[in-house]
């Protein structure tokens, strides 16, 4: 007997996964009776930097991995994805990083 699953099963695998996950969290601020964190914007704005910087390097090296194994259509599209959510993570660190006195861009 081999089972079979396509990825709507995986989705909705994950989703109940992380539905779970969701609940026990609640279930454990409310028992603890920990505060939510107050959101202020990122604490480490250096992470939005590494983030933007993998997901873009992520992106370039699918995208040559499908043009030079598979060559262009439909597919080659993807690969454009995390290259255009890593270019807008690190224009997000451009624009929340700590300003440097002395430093202009232009006069």
């Amino acid at each position: 007997m081999v089972i079979t699953l396509d990825i709507w099963d995986f989705l909705v695998i994950t989703v109940i996964c992380w539905a779970i996950v969701e609940m026990n969290r609640n279930y454990l601020r409310a028992k603890h009776k920990i505060p939510e964190r107050e959101k202020k914007g990122p604490e480490y704005p250096e992470t939005l930097l590494i983030a933007g910087l993998v997901l873009f390097s992520l992106g370039l090296a699918i995208y040559f991995g499908v043009y030079l194994s598979v060559g262009t259509g439909a597919w080659f599209t993807g690969s454009l994805i995390p290259i255009f959510v890593g270019f807008s993570l690190v224009v997000a660190y451009v624009m929340v990083r700590p300003k440097k006195k002395g430093f202009r861009l232009w006069k």
